[in-house]
This record gives structure tokens, C-alpha cells and sequence, in this order.
């Protein structure tokens, strides 16, 4: 199960919002926030999988709701949601770490479910990825290691089939 945090303030775009993620599929679980500054208390208090934040708030935009995340070292990931067609927003919404955006045209909502699971599941390749190179290195150290230990075992043999070596050619020209 994931918990999603909303933080829009329009009650028709969370009920349509609710509404979509219950038909695509039951593994969200979804808290609301209808201001920024909500937004802001509950991220304290939730641990939350993504939070779907809209840029045009009371109380706090969605731009500070960001940085204050950003801020406190929260690395929950953030799809920003937007109906404010500009550049500059997107750059620096970026800038602060969203995972994502989606313009707020259409029904865009029903895009949603598509877009936090391809969200949460380049999350998770993430993860098992920096696991996985994790794994590697560990398994690296072990071989060096082992390169290291053969090499002195080698050694040691080296020396006493030397002497062998040199007295059985001692005997042979005797």
C-alpha cells in the first residue's frame, strides 16, 4: 500500500483525484491537504511515498511547500501539478528535486495513477540498483581479498619447493 499525500485546495480536484486512484487501482491510500500550510504539517507528521502538489495554494503555494520539504531534508518524491504555463516555474520546481509535473488541462487526472507508478517504480529500479552496486563492490572486496590471500598461500609454497627443488638437484648431479 502507498500513501500518497494531496495538497490541493479545489475540493472538486481532490474528489476527482480520489476518485481516479480508486478506480485505477486500490493500493494508494490518500490523505488531503487543502492549504499549503496543512500541507507543510502533515508531511512532518505522514511518512509519505509521493506527494502530489499543486502550485497555487493558500496559506503557503506550492513552490515553499517545496522548499520547505527540501529544506527540512525531505527526499519524498513530488509530482507538481499546475494549471501556470511557465518556464521558469518548472526550471526551478525542478531545480528543488520534483520527480515530475503535469499541466493541469483536460483531464488530467486520469493521468495521474499512470504517472506515480512509473514514478514510485523508478523509485524502487533505484534503489535496487545502488543494492545491487552495493552487492557488487562487497563481492569485489571479497575476490581482492581472496586475490591477496592465494597470492601469500602461493608464496609461502614457493619457498619450500624451491629448497626441494634445489636439493633433489643437488642429489641428482651427486
Amino acid at each position: 500500500m502507498f500513501k500518497v499525500l494531496l495538497v490541493e485546495d479545489a475540493p472538486d480536484q481532490r474528489a476527482l483525484i480520489q476518485m481516479v486512484f480508486k478506480d485505477a487501482d486500490d493500493v494508494y491510500t490518500i490523505d488531503e491537504a487543502d492549504s499549503g500550510t496543512i500541507g507543510v504539517e502533515m508531511s512532518k507528521n505522514g511518512s509519505y511515498d509521493i506527494i502530489l502538489l499543486d502550485y497555487m495554494l493558500p496559506g503557503c503555494s506550492g513552490m515553499e511547500l517545496l522548499k520547505k520539504l527540501r529544506e527540512n531534508g525531505s527526499k519524498t518524491p513530488v509530482l507538481f501539478m499546475t494549471a501556470v504555463k511557465n518556464a521558469t516555474l518548472t526550471i526551478e520546481a525542478m531545480r528543488l528535486g520534483i520527480s515530475d509535473f503535469i499541466l493541469k488541462e483536460g483531464a488530467f487526472q486520469l493521468l495521474l495513477p499512470a504517472v506515480v507508478k512509473r514514478i514510485l517504480d523508478k523509485i524502487a529500479l533505484e534503489k535496487r540498483l545502488k543494492e545491487v552496486e552495493e552487492d557488487s563492490r562487497f563481492q569485489a572486496e571479497k575476490l581482492a581479498n581472496l586475490g591477496k590471500i592465494l597470492s601469500e598461500i602461493l608464496h609461502e609454497l614457493r619457498n619450500p619447493l624451491s629448497i626441494i627443488s634445489t636439493g633433489l638437484e643437488a642429489l641428482r648431479d651427486a
